[in-house]
């Protein structure tokens, strides 16, 4: 026979044999995620991650998202843009960023997500340079 139990607790909740979840799991945000995404514990609670890495491109100047894993910077000569990192405690320690810019010359600036080495302002003006980010749960750590 199939027995349903309802739990409530302000604390933690442990499970000591095999358990079958029927509904959805959703997230500190609410979320449900999506099938094949992987439920990751964030310094605040958990958040549903891809296993693939999204892909942003920007060639102007906007946000990366805290599920984006590789970045293509692609503005024209000359252009200077603003990017604005996802924040640092919001990611799963560990969440790695690659960020590349083409040929082109202008500025580029990081801002936000706890900076990138505790710089919370980071510009570059070299062609084709690659950046790989790692989040320490505070800020963006460069490797």
């Amino acid at each position: 026979a199939t027995q349903t139990l309802t739990l409530t607790a302000g604390n933690a909740i442990s499970l000591t044999s095999t358990t079958t979840l029927d509904a959805a799991l959703v997230d500190a945000s609410g979320q449900t995620g999506q099938s094949g995404y992987l439920l990751s514990s964030t310094a605040t609670g958990t958040k549903w991650i891809s296993p693939i890495p999204v892909v942003q491109t920007f060639t102007t100047s906007g946000t990366i998202n805290s599920d984006t894993g590789i970045v293509f910077l692609n503005p024209a000569v000359g252009v200077e843009i603003t990017i604005t990192l996802p924040d640092a405690s919001a990611v799963a320690v560990g969440t790695s960023l690659r960020i590349k810019r083409n040929n082109t010359i202008g500025t580029i600036s990081f801002i936000g997500g706890g900076g990138i080495d505790n710089n919370t302002n980071r510009t570059s003006n070299t062609a084709r340079q690659a950046y790989y980010l790692i989040s320490d749960g505070t800020t963006w750590a460069e490797f």
